[in-house]
């Protein structure tokens, strides 16, 4: 009984925060078989918008004339800057930030979404006695702010597509 009624709450707060699950994004229809045009070096960053779009629902296409539509991701980085050392000059503060540059356009090359810039940016704070824990902690916020990115970046699709611009 106690186990229903803390479901029933817990659904009830993220219903009401507008908690959404992701993978449920109202892609445009020109996107249905969609071929990514990157021309980056970041594999795992195209893997990661292909699985976003397909759980979607979106066919990721490998030639341009198999697409409905072309996702153009015209710029991509993740720059990271010490804000603050230790005594000893070691990193104990991290700035990092996550950018894509991106527009969507039709089979025939019109532009359905025109370029638009998603940034995510975090403070981080280290250890810095412990410099191999501090990698694997600024490659998982960067991969996190990464995701995030990609999900606002299909949001902005989404919107950008159901108000006709």
């Amino acid at each position: 009984m106690r186990l229903k009624l803390f479901t029933l709450m817990l659904a009830t707060l993220l219903a009401g925060c507008g908690f959404q699950l992701r993978g449920d994004t109202a892609l445009p229809p020109e996107m249905q078989a969609t071929y990514i045009d990157y021309r980056g070096g970041d594999g795992e960053l195209l893997r990661a918008i292909a699985r976003a779009l397909t759980l979607n629902g979106v066919e990721v296409v490998q030639a341009r004339e198999r697409a409905t539509g072309v996702l153009q991701i015209l710029s991509a980085s993740a720059p990271r800057r010490v804000l603050a050392r230790d005594m000893q000059g070691r990193p104990q503060e991290y700035e990092i930030r996550v950018l894509l540059v991106f527009r969507v356009l039709d089979a025939e090359g019109k532009i359905l979404v025109e370029q638009q810039e998603v940034t995510r940016q975090n403070n981080l704070l280290l250890d810095p006695t412990d410099p191999l824990t501090n990698r694997s902690e600024v490659d998982y916020a960067v991969e996190a702010m990464r995701e995030d990115a990609i999900w606002e970046m299909l949001r902005r699709i989404s919107v950008a597509t159901t108000d006709g611009t």
